[in-house]
């Protein structure tokens, strides 16, 4: 009966062992991760299992029994210890192992959202770096393993900053930092990685040669510096940089074009500006009338350098020879005209046939002018001042008229 009734102390012992192992509710397997590993499990549920051990041993009738429970109840709690410390042993690895990818994912995440930030970039390194050489000695992996868990860590993290880079676009940050990580990325991902690259720095240049051209599209000038720039850009040396290439060359060539036939169109809309300009004032010369070097200096300062800077220097001759012949009284005139004659009748050479022409047409134009408005003539040739009447003063109006009739 003894021995029956210690039997039946130890069932309920197991039972209890059994729930505080795998019960719904208290057992110790239900920890996971870092609840198991964070929590004195040992400590705490080896009291529970002595507890209801000590609770058990005391129900019992008398000592007899307790001979019997006790050594069974203690290789009961030794297995129990056991099992508390394999579960820990396990969860640890398995919380080690979480927190090594948990590690290696955050820093691949933080590296990204920081991708153009070395310092960033660096920190993210040298912590992935410590927990694969951390996770290495608590594995146990061998120089090849930890290697290969290196690679692999550092190229999902270098993978990631270049396709962010991609992203955003800035494919010249992107071209220089595969230069200088590609070692570390898998060949199969750098060879993609390097044709988006590569194909994203054309892109990217591409653009910026064509703001240049919109920058320097009335500068034909500056438009043949930036094709010589383009034309001699290595970064564009394949299929497809050379087909962006020859369209941005293309572009810039007609715009050239456009801006030579319009700078060509506008020289020879100015020069015949210029020269209707200075036939005006050739017309007022032979006219009778005193163009004022006001008017000649802007047609000689736009005639430099052109066709009709010769042109514009024989109108200011001209205007210059004929000065004192067209202020000069018309029988002061005729008796010039008629000396010029008499001269290149007995001397051809001597005279400037083109001259004696000038003059007859000035004498010509001023004799019909005194003609028609003998009182105006005088005014523009300064012969005279100006008598304005004031018709609104009729006490004045009789001298100013008298005075005008005077001058004519």
């Amino acid at each position: 009966l003894d021995r029956t009734r210690a039997e039946d102390a130890l069932n309920q012992l197991r039972e209890k062992q059994l729930d505080l192992t795998v019960g719904e509710k208290n057992g110790f397997a239900l920890k996971k991760g870092a609840d198991a590993v964070n929590q004195p499990l040992l400590k705490d549920y080896g009291s529970r299992l002595e507890d209801a051990a000590k609770g058990i041993n005391e129900g019992l009738g008398n000592d007899r029994q307790r001979e019997y429970f006790r050594p069974r109840a203690a290789i009961v709690g030794l297995q129990f210890k056991e099992d508390i410390l394999k579960h820990v042993a396990r969860e640890n690895n398995a919380y080690a192992e979480q927190v090594f990818k948990g590690t290696i994912d955050t820093e691949i995440r933080n590296a990204t959202t920081r991708w153009s930030d070395p310092e960033a970039i660096g920190l993210s390194i040298t912590r992935i770096n410590e927990a694969i050489r951390t996770e290495a000695r608590r594995a146990g992996w061998s120089p090849e393993i930890t290697t290969s868990n290196s690679l692999a860590a550092k190229g999902k993290l270098h993978t990631a900053i270049l396709g962010q880079a991609i992203a955003t676009e800035d494919y010249v940050y992107a071209q220089r930092y595969f230069e200088q990580t590609k070692t570390e990325i898998p060949p199969e991902v750098a060879r993609i990685v390097q044709k988006q690259v590569a194909d994203g720095t054309e892109k990217q240049i591409a653009a910026g040669y064509r703001r240049d051209f919109i920058d320097l599209r009335d500068d034909w000038k500056g438009l043949e510096k930036l094709s010589q720039r383009v034309m001699v850009d290595k970064t564009l040396d394949t299929d497809a940089g050379r087909d962006r290439q020859n369209v941005l060359l293309g572009q810039i060539a007609s715009r050239i074009e456009t801006l030579h036939n319009r700078d060509r169109i506008q020289y020879e809309q100015g020069l015949r500006r210029l020269e209707r300009a200075v036939n005006n004032l050739n017309s007022r010369t032979l006219s009778g009338y005193e163009p004022s070097l006001e008017q000649f200096g802007p047609l000689l300062a736009a005639a430099k350098g052109t066709e009709l800077e010769g042109t514009v220097k024989e109108a200011i001759q001209l205007a210059a020879a004929t000065r004192d012949f067209r202020v000069s009284l018309p029988t002061r005139q005729n008796a010039i005209i008629n000396d010029l004659d008499a001269r290149y009748r007995a001397n051809p050479a001597s005279v400037d046939p083109k001259i004696i022409g000038h003059l007859k047409t000035i004498h010509e134009r001023q004799r019909r002018e005194i003609e028609d408005d003998p009182t105006g003539f005088a005014y523009r040739q300064g012969l005279a001042p100006p008598l304005p009447i004031d018709w609104a003063n009729p006490a004045e109006t009789s001298e100013q008229v008298i005075a005008r009739v005077q001058t004519a």
